[in-house]
């Protein structure tokens, strides 16, 4: 679904139907099958339970600038703060970005692994420039069945490599998202715009049998 002057650089391959009067600037093909997982595809519950149990936390934990914003095994970053992580794989249960707050990185690629919602707010940055580099590395088992919601909305800015296959993904109000997503359903409005970059998925895991 796309509409209101929203924008997608690169190319869509689509398991369902395209809606609305947005502009993909390149190829929409709809491949069969579906371009989903296969039988033998990555398991997000699997990963999430490793990384539950093995994960870089301790650091975070340990780190005055960064444990008060650990709350109820999440990650929740109140209006008006700015959060810097170092490299690391890390596990939440949650992940929430208030009103004009920045989440950054430094030395190296960095990896949320989220068991439920992953929500930015408004004017909200995951500071990753949009160039070859460090990135954030979003892997979620957001579940729109059940109620989890996946946001990038309201002037965020986002630079990522996102693989939440259960997750209805929002891009929208002035929302500007840079790297590459997988995805159940993507509703991308009100002037987003998506740059989209197949080089960012190297070294992520397969999205389907080879």
């Amino acid at each position: 679904s796309m509409g209101n002057n929203s924008n997608l650089w690169g190319d869509a391959y689509l398991g369902g139907t395209r809606s609305g009067g947005g502009v993909v600037h390149g190829a929409v093909s709809y491949p069969t099958p579906d371009p989903s997982p296969c039988a033998c595809a990555y398991d997000i519950v699997a990963l999430l339970d490793e990384k539950q149990q093995y994960n870089d936390n301790a650091v975070l934990s340990g780190n005055p600038a960064i444990a008060p914003y650990l709350i109820n095994g999440g990650l929740e970053l109140s209006n008006n703060k700015t959060v810097t992580l170092p490299a690391g794989e890390y596990y939440f249960d949650h992940v929430s970005i208030g009103n004009n707050s920045k989440l950054k990185m430094s030395g190296g690629d960095v990896s949320l692994h989220v068991r439920h919602s992953f929500i930015m707010n408004n004017n909200t940055v995951l500071d990753s420039p949009c160039t070859a580099g460090p990135m954030f590395r979003i892997y979620a088992g957001t579940d729109v069945t059940q109620g989890g919601q996946f946001t990038l909305v309201n002037n965020s800015a986002v630079r990522a490599l996102i693989y939440a296959p259960q997750a209805a993904v929002e891009f929208k109000n002035n929302a500007t998202f840079c790297g590459a997503a997988f995805t159940k359903t993507a509703s991308v409005k009100n002037n987003a715009t998506l740059y989209m970059d197949e080089s960012v998925w190297t070294g992520a895991p397969p999205l389907w049998c080879e």
